[in-house]
C-alpha cells in the first residue's frame, strides 16, 4: 500500500536527514577529527621524519591525507562495492520493494499493463479465428493516444505524491 499525506512527507525527510547527515555531515566530521588524533600522536608529532615533510604544518598534513587517502578510499570502496555491497544492496532491495512483484505507478500502470494485456487478449482472439471487434480498435486507439502522449513528454499518472 502506498504511503500518501504527511506519513510519506515524514519518511521523505527522514530519508533526506538520514543522507545529508551522514553524507555531509559526519563522514567530513570524522574524517577531519581521524586525521586531528593522527597528528597528534606522540610518535607523529615527535617523528623526525615528519617534521622535515610536514615542517610542523597541519595544513600541508591534510592536503597529503587528501592526495593519497581519497584515491585509497576510492579504491577499497570500488573493491568492496563490487564484491560484495552491490550485490547485498540489491537483494535487500528486491525483496523490500514491493514494485519488483506489481506495475509501478504511472506509465507502466496506465500504459505498458494495458498494452500488454490488450496485445495478448487480441493475439488470442485472432488465434481462435475471431474478428476484431470496435470495442477492440476503441481500446487501441486510447492506448495509442496515451503512448503519443507519452513520446511528445507528457506525464500519465503523474502526482506530486509520486516524488
Amino acid at each position: 500500500m502506498r504511503r500518501t499525506g504527511s506519513a510519506a512527507l515524514l519518511g521523505n525527510l527522514w530519508i533526506y536527514f538520514r543522507t545529508g547527515f551522514t553524507v555531509y555531515i559526519t563522514l567530513p566530521l570524522s574524517a577531519l577529527e581521524t586525521l586531528i588524533i593522527i597528528w597528534y600522536l606522540p610518535a607523529v608529532t615527535q617523528s623526525w621524519v615528519v617534521q622535515q615533510i610536514f615542517h610542523n604544518n597541519f595544513i600541508l598534513f591534510l592536503i597529503f591525507a587528501a592526495i593519497i587517502g581519497a584515491p585509497i578510499a576510492i579504491g577499497f570502496g570500488k573493491f568492496h562495492w563490487i564484491k560484495w555491497a552491490y550485490q547485498s544492496e540489491m537483494d535487500v532491495n528486491v525483496r523490500g520493494n514491493p514494485y519488483n512483484y506489481k506495475l509501478t505507478p504511472g506509465y507502466s500502470k496506465e500504459a505498458l499493463g494495458p498494452y500488454y494485456e490488450l496485445t495478448l487478449c487480441l493475439l488470442l482472439k485472432l488465434m481462435k479465428g475471431e474478428k476484431l471487434t470496435l470495442e477492440d480498435e476503441k481500446s487501441v486507439t486510447a492506448l495509442l493516444t496515451k503512448f503519443q502522449f507519452l513520446n511528445k513528454g507528457g506525464q500519465i499518472g503523474y502526482t506530486d505524491a509520486n516524488v
